[in-house]
This record gives C-alpha cells, structure tokens and sequence, in this order.
C-alpha cells in the first residue's frame, strides 16, 4: 500500500504545479523517522496518513486520504494563530485517538527537524516547549517518550557563515542581438502570419542566441585567454529584456584588472558572431530535397553588440518585491475566489509574478529569491548601452579607470590600447593587439544622469575584417 500512496501522492502535486526542492523530502524522511522509531508500520492507517499530511495543505491531505479510503479525521487541521500551529498539534497527541496522536506526533517531529536543519532554535524551543506540555495517556503511550528522544538526538545545523570577502564591485554586460525586430517582422510577412512558423523561426533565433551566450562563458571559464579563467560561479544573469541578456560578474577589487582583461577577451569573441540562417515560406519538414518548392526565403542576419562597464554602488532590491508580493498574492487570490486559495495555487501564482521561485509545502513554505538592481550607475550603464556597436566591445569610463588602461593617439582616430604596465592589451580570436576609437555620450545621450560620459569601442583588426 505504502507505494502506491506515494505513487499517487507524486501524481497528485504533479497535477498541482508544485515543484520540489529538498525541503519536502527531507520532511518526509523527518516522518518516517519518528514512525519508526514509534514502531508504526508504513502500512498502517496513521502512517500514510502522515506521510499525506505533511506533504499536502490540510484540506488537501484530508480530501486526499479520504479518496483512498481513510477517515479524513486522521489529518489535524490547525488553524493559523499569533503562537503558530504546534501547540494545536499537541493538543491532538494528548487528546486525539490514536491514529490522530501518531499523525500530530510525526508533524511535530517534523517541524522541529526543518527547524534544526536551517540552524532555527526559536523554533527548536519553541517546538519542544510544547512537546514537553503533551499529556500522557494510554491513547497516546510512548508517543511522548519518543518524540522527546527524537528531539534530543537531533542535532542544529549551523546555518552556513557568510564569508568574510574583500571589497567587490560588479562588472555589468549587455549581450544584445541587433536587428533581430526587423528580421522577426520580415519572417512573419513571408509566412504570412502562420502562428506555428513564426514560433518556429523565433525559437531557431533565440537558440542561436543562446549557443552565442554559451561560447561566451566557454571562453570566460577556459584554461587559455588573457588572463586567468573565471570561474562560473561569479556570474549571475539579472534577466532576459527581449534579444538582450543582462550579465553581472563579481570580483575581488584585487583581481579586477585580470577579470576585466579576460572579460573584454572573451566578449571581443562573441562580438563579432551572429545570427545567420534563411528562413524559407515552405517547411520541408527537415527532409531536403532538391525539387522541394521553398517558396520566397529571407536571410536572418543580427550580428552581436556588447557593452561592457563596471558596478560600484548598487542597491539589491529583488528580495523586496518578491517579500512584498509574496505578502499580497494570498490576500489578492482570497478575495478573488472568495475563499482561502490553496498553497499549490499561491505556489504557482508567486513563480509567474515573482522574480524568485516558491514551492507549496503542507505545513511551511520555502522561497529563493531572485536578484535586481537598482541605483545611479545602473541607469548609467544602460544609458550607455547605445553606444554598442555590432562586432565590437564598448566599455565605459568607470571600467577603463578601473583597469587602468591607457589610450594613446588623437581623440578622433584609432587609438591603441594598453593595460596599467604599459603592455599592449591582446584579445578575441586571433589573439591582436587591441585597438579602439573613443565616443563622447553628451548630456543629452545621457537623459537623466546628468552629465556626460566616455566610452570606448574596442575592436580586433583582423577579426573585425572578417565580419
């Protein structure tokens, strides 16, 4: 029987939406923890009724053992208050049938292990106050006993240190594909806006887009370059905006020059890539065939821009919108239905509107939040972004000072690029010396931030000859 529950149980928060992180499970192994420690068989009516329970919200665990045959009465249905839910949970050891005892005790053990593994002992205490104030009974003999050596032999997991880094700033990068607007327009006038084509020839865009992103941290990661790899882990993508992605890289202010170095390397590669494919009227179906009419065909070309500059002040507000959201979303759907909505509903509503990601737990909720910015120099930085030109790399000010690099020759032509000691910066493929012409943003290319600002194209002779 015990298999088939949890068969039927992964069927029903499949159907839900719910998505799982190792939250759930290891509430699940809390529960058949304690069972076994109690000596309850899995097969037992209180044993599945647990495992249903902590699993799924209360009125879902109720509907859903008594689909299988079992007296929803098993499942406590707590009501939310100021002291949370687990004094209701022991009142159900103390004074409930034994079914109803085993199912309250495993919830409660339950609660107090999640508590334990995110290094939570108000929690803990507050748990165990409770447990401790359970009344002794020949209805619910042992359970006490067990649950107290249970909690004694777990251990808190000290929620991990954050470590002690040095002073960071960010680099910001924009990968954006030009003229994909006007590639997409002139493929839906040649397919004559058939929806399936369309999806088609924007999905075959996008793909390419993405191997170009990938050949970006192939090179940023790799053993050969300008300076030493990156590792993956200091980039986080912010977002997608249309045919542009929005990359940040941190570093350590001591290793900001080898960063920036093997950074402008890598996006000098990309830069001069594009999107190059036909997009055909008629669709053989991946079966060439030298008579097969094409009909009219337009050429897909978007080459790459990249802007590239560096982040010193910057505020993280992503964890605000996703706390304040997260907040409203259930009044929001309550007054919407008319009734409470379910933690799978909230679940799914608070991932489509959030920038982070929820998943609906029976007695709990677990969040991550995504990260945005806001601030000055981020608007800066997209303000520049109109600098960019297709098969080039375009920095700012800030990242030129911050890598100390020098420019040598007129202001008004082509300008050789050095790094702080004097050596010809080297990058993309082949590996040349890099060359540059400045560009003056004015006030006015600059709405809102009130000043003027420099920025610099770079570009690889030879491999800019070839685009």
């Amino acid at each position: 029987m015990f298999p088939k529950l949890l068969q039927r149980l992964a069927d029903v928060l499949y159907a839900q939406g719910t998505q799982f992180g190792s939250r759930p499970l290891g509430e699940v192994a809390s529960v058949l923890s304690f069972l076994k420690a109690a000596a309850i068989d899995l097969d037992d009516q209180s044993a599945l009724a647990a495992v249903s329970a902590v699993l799924l919200p209360p009125a879902d665990a109720r509907r859903f053992i008594a689909e299988i045959g079992l007296s929803s009465e098993l499942v406590p249905d707590p009501k939310p208050s100021l002291i949370g839910i687990e004094n209701q949970l022991a009142d159900v050891v103390s004074n409930g049938s034994r079914p109803q005892a085993v199912v309250a005790a495993s919830l409660l053990f339950a609660l107090y292990r999640d508590a334990a593994r995110r290094g939570d002992r108000r929690r803990m205490d507050g748990v165990r106050s409770w447990v401790e104030l359970i009344v002794e009974s020949e209805t619910n003999a042992a359970l006490k006993s067990v649950l107290i050596s249970e909690i004694q032999g777990t251990e808190i997991q000290q929620p991990p240190a954050s470590p002690i880094r040095r002073k960071s700033l960010l680099f910001s990068m924009s990968i954006d594909l030009v003229g994909s607007t006007d590639a997409k327009t002139r493929v839906m006038r040649l397919v004559r806006d058939k929806a399936e084509r369309i999806d088609e020839f924007n999905t075959e865009i996008y793909k390419r887009f993405c191997r170009i992103e990938e050949v970006f941290y192939r090179s940023a990661t790799s053993s050969y370059g300008a300076a030493r790899p990156i590792d993956l882990e200091n980039f986080f993508v912010v977002k997608g905006i249309g045919d542009e992605i929005w990359i940040l890289c941190e570093a350590p202010i001591d290793d900001a020059e080898l960063v920036g170095h093997r950074l402008i390397d890598s996006a000098l590669q990309i830069a001069v890539k594009e999107v190059d494919f036909f997009a055909t009227e008629h669709d053989d179906g991946g079966q060439f065939t030298a008579d097969f009419d094409y009909g009219a065909f337009e050429p897909v070309r978007s080459p790459i821009k990249v802007f590239l500059d560096t982040i010193q002040h910057a505020s993280d507000v992503g964890k605000i919108r996703d706390e304040h959201m997260r907040r409203v979303i259930p009044q929001i759907l309550e007054r919407f239905h008319g009734s409470p909505a379910p933690a799978a509903e909230i679940a799914k509503v608070s991932n489509r509107l959030c920038l982070g990601r929820s998943e609906a737990c029976a007695w709990s909720g677990v969040e991550a939040y995504r990260t945005d910015f806001i601030g000055h120099e981020i608007d800066r930085f997209f303000r520049s972004t109109k600098a960019a030109l297709p098969g080039t790399v375009v920095i700012g000010e800030a990242l030129a000072h911050t890598l100390g690099l020098k420019f040598n020759g007129p202001d008004d032509g082509i300008l050789e690029v050095r790094n702080r000691s004097d050596v010809v910066l080297r990058g993309g493929e082949p590996f040349d010396p890099i060359h540059c012409r400045s560009k003056m943003l004015t006030e006015s290319d600059m709405k809102g931030i009130s000043y003027a600002y420099k920025t610099y194209v770079l570009f690889s002779p030879r491999a800019l000859n070839a685009v």
